[in-house]
This record gives C-alpha cells, structure tokens and sequence, in this order.
C-alpha cells in the first residue's frame, strides 16, 4: 500500500525527501544544511528564541491553565470545600462590584509592529487569558455544571502606546450587565520610572491623597488635566478645540470660516483626561470591553441568574439557596437550563446583584454600564 502511494508522488519529490533523510541521518559532527553560512543560522536560531511567548500552544496554556487549576483544586479539596475557600475569596476581594484581577506582561518582539510598539492583535489575543482567570475568580460556581461564556463584540479605545520592551499591567473588572449581554472591561496600565521609584519609597499614599487635595482646588485641576493630557497623549491627531472659535474678520470686512472640529476625538480626549493618571502611579493605554453572554449548551442564560448561581446575592438567604443548587447531583444543569423560570421570584432573581445597600436599581453602576454599551452598540449601529 505504502509502495503504491509512493509511486504516485512526482519523482522529483521523492527524490528531494530522499536527500533530507540522508542528510538527517549523517554523522552528527557533520553540519546539517551546510549551504547555510553559520551566522545566518545562529540569527535564525535567535530570531526562534525570541519569538518563544508566540509558539504553538503557548496562548492555549496561557489560557486554559486558570480553567485547569480551577477544576484541579475543586477535585482534590472536593466542591464543597473549593466553593468554601472560593467564596472566602470572593468576598475578600469585593464580590463582583469590586474583583480587580491582573497580569503583568512585557512587550516583546512577537508582540510588536514595525513601529516598535505593542501591536493591536496583540490586545486581544494576551487578554484573553485575564479573561479566563477573572472569570473563574468572579463566576467559579457557574461552570460546575458545565456552562460557558460565549464572546458577542469587543470595543477598544486607544490612549497611548506601549512600547517595546516595556512591563505591562492588564487589570480586568466588571462592567455591568443587562437581560442578555455581560461586559468586561479591560485597561492596560502602563506605571512610568518616576510612580516606582515613588512607590519603592514608601510614597504611593502620598501621592494619592495629594491628588485627592489638588482635585479640589480649581487652579490645580487644571494642573493636572494638563500633565494628564501629555502624559496619555492620542495616537490620532493633533488636539482639536472643544468648541469652534467664533468666525474672525478680515481687514476687508469678510470673515474666515474655521476647520470644522471632530466630535468623536473631543470624546476621546475628555476620556482620556478623565482617566488620566490612576491614584496608584499608572497610565491608562487602552480600554477594551467584551460582550458576553452565558450559555448552557445553546440556552442563553441571563447574567443575573449566572450572578445568582455564582453566590454574588448580598443576601445570605438567596446565597444558601443558591449553593443547594450548586452542590445538587446534576450540579444545576437543569436549573440553568430554564428550570430558574419556575421559581416563584423568576422575574426579580438576582436584580439586587451590584446594588450598595443605599443604592437605587436606577442609578446603580449596573444601570450605567448597561446604558454606555447600549449608546455604543447604538452608534455602530448606524454602519
């Protein structure tokens, strides 16, 4: 059979792996590929070396490792102890309003365009593995009985670039929800020379109360919108004016009209000024928010009921209930599945989730993610 395949291949061919194969199988004191001058070889060897965070299955550990050791710890403690020590965790860190997951990253070679700088495939293909770990720390429950986060639409906003060979800090939150659609926002955070060697001091305290003390003063404001806007400069333009100037006269008593000013970088700018410099010394140089929704198989299930089956109720009550359905022997896969819609509180489950006790559903954080993302999806909508 082997023969016969054999002889179908072009002589030529099988001539050529012939030679490799003899070539392969030679003394190994004798060069392989000896046509290649040495210096070109040792560049390609480096050239390979270098590019190491970027070969085959490297994005596949980086990603999953967080899932793996998810499920490694809830095998060997068993789930009622993982979701013990978990929800200890979880509450530790703030529940879903306030969970700050991060990893640090460095800039390298396989990572950059021919500008130098961090290329923008890059954002999305090294987040992806925050994304990963800041759902197992903020949703662990959910995926015991097998659900999953399916992405609809990620939205960047670039503020400034992040050069080679730079350390980077990617930091993801929550960014609110809505019946269907769960946000997750993600900054790359840039920490310049001068934040570190303050903070090595002793000094990040200072520089945040001392940020809080100039924020009030008009004067110092202004200040600082200053150094903030050279600090996290556009990668477009430019800056243009808030608003045209009034039209000047010219000695022949005709008036010079002015250049016509951009709405979306006025937007941009004030964002970026806004977000400025953070308390702790860093420099935000993207923004990027997903779109998720969560599905078990192909029923979609609403974020507030995932936030329920994942123990992020503020009551107790609605927690202990929830963990019944975790630790059921099918795990709440049929809970997840629609059986929530036969629950005599189907229509409010998991509404009070994200709400501060002196809080109102109307103004919630909540409310206001959901609100930004609907006016975001409601612009592109126009293309």
């Amino acid at each position: 059979m082997l023969e016969t395949l054999i002889a179908q291949l072009p002589a030529s061919l099988v001539e050529s792996v012939k030679a490799i194969l003899t070539k392969l199988s030679m003394d190994s004191s004798k060069p392989l590929l000896p046509f290649i001058p040495k210096p070109i070889k040792a560049a390609l060897l480096l050239l390979f070396i270098l590019h190491s965070p970027s070969w085959p299955f490297q994005w596949h550990i980086r990603v999953w490792y967080w899932g793996i050791k998810a499920y490694y710890l809830a095998y060997k403690k068993g789930r009622s102890k993982y979701l013990k020590d978990w929800k200890g965790q979880s509450d530790k860190a703030g529940g879903i309003r306030d969970l700050r997951t991060r990893i640090n990253r460095i800039a390298w070679v396989d990572d950059c365009d021919y500008n130098l700088h961090l290329s923008n495939s890059a954002y999305a293909k090294n987040s992806d593995a925050l994304k990963m770990k800041w759902c197992i720390e903020a949703l662990s429950p959910l995926f015991t009985p097998g659900a999953h986060m399916a992405l609809g639409a990620t939205h960047y906003n670039f503020f400034k670039e992040i050069p080679l060979g730079a350390e980077y800090v990617m930091e993801a939150r929550c960014g609110g929800w809505d019946e269907k659609w769960f946000y997750v926002v993600i900054d790359f955070i840039l920490y310049p020379q001068q934040a570190s060697k303050a903070k090595s001091k002793g000094e990040k305290a200072k520089i945040a109360t001392q940020a809080t003390v100039t924020s009030a003063s008009e004067k110092a404001s202004e200040t600082i919108t200053e150094s903030t806007s050279t600090l996290v400069p556009s990668i477009s333009d430019p800056p243009t004016r808030s608003t045209s100037p009034a039209p000047q006269s010219s000695s022949n008593g005709t008036s010079t009209p002015q250049i016509a000013t951009s709405k979306v970088e006025e937007i941009k700018r004030s964002w970026a000024v806004k977000r400025g410099r953070r308390s702790d010394g860093g420099v935000v140089c993207c923004t990027t928010i997903s779109e998720y929704c969560f599905k078990m198989g192909r029923v979609t299930i609403p974020p507030r009921i995932g936030l329920f089956m994942s123990l992020q109720s503020p009551s107790k009550t609605d927690q202990d209930r929830a963990r019944k359905i975790v630790m059921s022997k099918d795990g709440g896969r049929a809970f997840l599945r629609g059986g929530w819609k036969e629950e005599a509180d189907a229509a409010t489950l998991g509404a009070s989730i994200g709400l501060a006790e002196d809080e109102e559903e109307g103004s919630s954080w909540v409310v206001k993610g959901r609100q930004g993302m609907e006016s975001v999806v409601e612009g592109m909508s126009a293309f």
